[in-house]
């Protein structure tokens, strides 16, 4: 039987004197798929910082709410917030952002605070390329009912 010696890289095996017989030797060669490789590419989220800011109201008096987006231009979202001008416990806030139409993105924020007089939620990491964010304020106990909005900011 044939011993053919192999080196693994330029280290310290060929000193080690490894042998594998010459029928094993054929079998280890490395084989190229014939078909390509499908590349999925992962966005670079860090890339996408909130440095403008676009906002959007609807109703008046203690019934108005402002949405504000902030994104890079030109379409990468990265936080949402919206104030109400009255104080309000048991809200959320549903987020939901479109590209081209399609709904690519919803959330429900239970994080309210009191703020000056009004209630404020505030969602970062949304990090996504939308062309339009619309926000609504809902009941905790059915966040199907919108009670305050919705308000749609176009990015």
């Amino acid at each position: 039987m044939k011993k053919v010696r192999y080196a693994i890289a330029i280290g310290a095996a060929p000193a080690l004197g490894l042998t594998m017989p010459a029928t094993l030797a054929a079998a280890a060669t490395v084989h190229v798929p014939s078909k390509s490789i499908k590349k999925v590419i992962i966005p670079d989220r860090r890339a996408c910082a909130g440095i403008s800011v676009k906002s959007n109201h609807v109703g008046t008096g203690s019934k108005r709410l402002d949405e504000t987006t902030f994104y890079q231009p030109p379409s990468c979202v990265t936080s949402a917030s919206g104030l109400l001008y009255h104080q309000q416990v048991s809200l959320y806030m549903r987020i939901r952002g479109y590209l081209s139409g399609f709904k690519v993105y919803s959330h429900f924020d239970k994080h309210g605070y009191a703020c000056n007089g009004g209630t404020r939620f505030f969602q970062s990491n949304i990090q996504r390329n939308l062309s339009k964010v619309c926000i609504a304020y809902t009941s905790q106990g059915s966040r199907r009912k919108v009670l305050y909005g919705p308000v749609c900011t176009n990015i």
